[in-house]
């Protein structure tokens, strides 16, 4: 018999559940719906996210799944181009992927906010800048 010259594959580490549940969050499942998969409450999965040990790894797949559904915003756009029929649902849509992109990662995604700080008697306006990637 010949032996193969295949290497064999590393073992793979089972993957955690935070990475799960990040890569889910990453794919745009909806919490209840993560939460269900572990038969576990809401409150729980919240719980278990803002950990501190795992609200880094959940911040990041949150900024990660913004930038999909902005990305999915522009295919809905260009998708309705060839059917005019489409093109009002498809702004709609378009607009609540970007809106809720906004929710997700609001470092990138937000508009600027003018807010009002008293200062004394003068009122100044403070503009916060978004800091473009």
């Amino acid at each position: 018999m010949k032996k193969s010259n295949k290497e064999v594959p590393a073992v793979v580490e089972p993957i955690s559940i935070i990475d799960d549940i990040c890569e889910m969050i990453i794919q745009g499942r909806t919490y209840r719906d993560i939460a269900e998969k572990y038969n576990w409450p809401l409150g729980t999965l919240f719980n278990f996210l803002y950990k501190p040990e795992h609200s880094l790894k959940t911040k990041q797949a949150r900024e990660y799944s913004a930038h999909i559904l902005v990305d999915a915003a522009e295919a809905v756009l260009a998708q309705a181009k060839d059917y005019p029929q489409y093109t009002v649902i498809a702004i709609q849509l378009a607009h609540h992927y970007r809106w809720k992109a906004s929710m997700l990662n609001k470092r990138s995604y937000q508009k600027d906010t003018p807010k009002e700080l008293e200062e004394g008697s003068e009122k100044k306006e403070i503009i916060i800048k978004v800091i473009e990637e």
